[in-house]
């Protein structure tokens, strides 16, 4: 489950702030995508850093079984806006599959000073 896979990454000790993650629902609004909704998944879940001023962001979905996942991503990364932070920007952005869960991060290269 999408959600249980954020929670674990937000945990992971190599992610240098404090993370968290929440579910989210398809046809919204998503922090750091220039489209008015993202949908196409079944359940999501994001995580990231607790305060605003970390240029990362990061999403787990669920795609329905036999959904064009090629297609999922292209609107992702066609949606993606590395400055969605007004403060900060990105550097990078990753996106992977296994199956019908889709990954997507956008990162600085290094969090160190």
């Amino acid at each position: 489950e999408p959600y249980a896979i954020a929670e674990a990454l937000a945990a992971n000790e190599n992610i240098q702030f404090m993370a968290g993650a929440m579910e989210i629902e398809a046809d919204t609004w998503l922090a750091g995508f220039d489209a008015e909704t993202i949908s196409g998944f079944k359940t999501g879940a994001m995580f990231g850093p607790m305060i605003g001023s970390i240029p990362f962001i990061g999403y787990v979905f669920e795609l329905e079984e036999g959904a064009d996942v090629d297609a999922f991503i292209d609107t992702l990364e066609s949606s993606a806006n590395l400055r969605w932070n007004i403060c900060v920007a990105a550097e990078e952005m990753v996106t992977a599959n296994v199956d019908n869960l889709v990954f997507f991060i956008m990162c600085p290269v290094s969090l160190e000073g």
